[in-house]
């Protein structure tokens, strides 16, 4: 398997120490707009691929079970006449969505973690809280 979101972390720790503007302590967390976009992009790409690694089974399940409710539900047409707006979501709404909730419960914890308020295997411990 592979270990993309350890060495996404360990670029994330690397760009905050070679850019002394950003803070992250136990009281603070500063991270300026010029390096901003930067911090965010390898912050993303730690969350994202630690999900992709560690709940790649239970993602498909929660797809699989959104295919057959979506089948039972008889085809998206049908789901749409209970609703007032006529909207076809794209392919991979539900998965985008799925993704980023579970984004969003990575999100204090990593802080956490970048605090040193635990280690990496107590990280990876942690359940998400969705």
């Amino acid at each position: 398997m592979s270990n993309t979101w350890s060495k996404n972390y360990e670029e994330l720790v690397d760009y905050i120490s070679k850019h002394p503007s950003i803070e992250i302590s136990k009281k603070s967390i500063v991270i300026l707009d010029d390096v901003r976009p930067g911090f965010y992009q390898l912050f993303d790409a730690v969350r994202l691929n630690f999900i992709r690694e560690k709940f790649a089974g239970e993602l498909e399940k929660q797809l699989s079970s959104a295919r057959t409710g979506a089948r039972r539900a008889g085809s998206l047409s049908t789901v749409s006449t209970l609703i007032p707006l006529t909207y076809e979501p794209p392919p991979t709404g539900f998965f985008s969505t799925l993704l980023t909730a579970w984004m969003r419960g990575l999100f204090d914890l990593l802080f956490k973690l970048l605090k040193h308020e635990f280690d990496l295997a107590t990280f990876e411990q942690k359940p998400l809280k969705l």
